[in-house]
């Protein structure tokens, strides 16, 4: 029989390690940490040396630590998208549309898209009836447009009454992207073709 469990091991300062009560002694061997709700030692997940961290919350540089906390909401904002989103990411997701890989709750820079594409760097934005925060907007949209990125805003009223009309805008758009996208490819080409003739003559 265990006589007592240790959670954390006694301190220097001469606290007393935390023991479970008197009527789980006999049956410490069979509880799991889980029940126990028990913890490894470490300064950085102990409660006695401040509020818990990550391990590595030390070691990351201040560029890493905001990527970090980006991530972590954009993983939350998954959990509890609005209905419209979710309406909207049954018919975007698994690369319906013109078999193109669509995420939802996209983090780019400090900002987190609702829905994005990558190969074509566009932004679905899904706003509610009462979306008023135009400033914010406004800073949102061009910070993503200097990033290379194009914005496309559906209202929560079109996804409910109009899904249709909604998934032909955004194909479309796609579409003219994936077209421009594919010129200026080809544009591109070209330009190394007639700069490097040779270079395709070496190649054979």
């Amino acid at each position: 029989m265990v006589g007592h469990v240790d959670i954390y091991p006694p301190r220097d300062s001469g606290e007393v390690a935390a023991r479970p009560p008197e009527g789980l002694k006999g049956k410490a061997r069979k509880l799991d940490s889980r029940s126990l709700k028990l913890t490894p030692f470490d300064p950085a997940f102990d409660p006695a040396f401040g509020r818990p961290t990550s391990p590595l919350a030390g070691k990351m540089s201040e560029p890493d630590r905001r990527k970090y906390k980006t991530m972590k909401r954009a993983r939350s904002l998954r959990k509890r998208m609005t209905n419209a989103e979710v309406i909207l990411w049954q018919h975007l997701r698994r690369k319906q549309v013109l078999g193109l890989p669509i995420r939802r709750q996209h983090p780019v820079g400090p900002f987190i898209a609702d829905f994005a594409c990558n190969p074509l760097k566009l932004i679905i934005e899904v706003d509610g009836d009462t979306h008023t925060d135009a400033a914010y907007d406004a800073r949102r949209t061009q910070f993503l447009e200097t990033e290379g990125w194009q914005v496309l805003r559906v209202f929560n009223v079109d996804v409910y009454e109009n899904l249709e009309g909604v998934m032909d805008r955004i194909g479309a758009t796609l579409a003219e992207l994936q077209r421009s996208k594919s010129a200026a490819q080809a544009a591109n080409k070209k330009v190394d073709k007639d700069l490097n003739p040779r270079s395709g003559k070496d190649e054979k």
